[in-house]
């Protein structure tokens, strides 16, 4: 989801997430892991974008299984306490793979592309505004 990792992460979709070309980096992945996040209509084509199974879904309300796609799997508790200790478990670097990280990198730059064609004139005002915030600043 949009946060976990910094833009300038080499694994980051960034907000990308409804284009075709990160569409296509997601029907490679083996699993969806959902932590926290409602996958909300506009974050999903209107509930449409296929995600990858098996479906996790780690909520702290029990509620939230199942609102918006269901899960094969419905973890409750804390987010960031489940995510630091399934992090513990896994070996640093142990699925590093340069030419992965070359495909995410060129479909992120081809969704900025077409996101800039269809912004027009607007994209400067959008680099303008990112220029001028610190690095981990946002714009609400």
């Amino acid at each position: 989801g949009r946060g976990i990792l910094p833009d300038s992460h080499p694994r980051s979709l960034r907000a990308f997430h409804n284009s075709p070309s990160i569409e296509a980096i997601l029907t490679q992945c083996d699993l969806t892991l959902v932590a926290g996040s409602r996958l909300r209509s506009n974050e999903t084509r209107t509930w449409t974008l296929p995600l990858p199974r098996p479906l996790v879904q780690i909520d702290i309300d029990p509620a939230a299984a199942n609102r918006n796609y269901l899960a094969d799997e419905q973890i409750n508790g804390d987010c960031a306490a489940l995510l630091t200790a399934l992090a513990a478990r896994l070996t640093p670097g142990e699925k590093v793979s340069a030419e992965w990280d070359a495909e995410i990198a060129g479909a992120v730059q081809q969704a900025e592309s077409a996101l800039r064609q269809q912004s027009g004139e607007y994209a400067k005002l959008n680099d303008a505004i990112d220029a001028a915030l610190p690095q981990d600043g946002l714009l609400v």
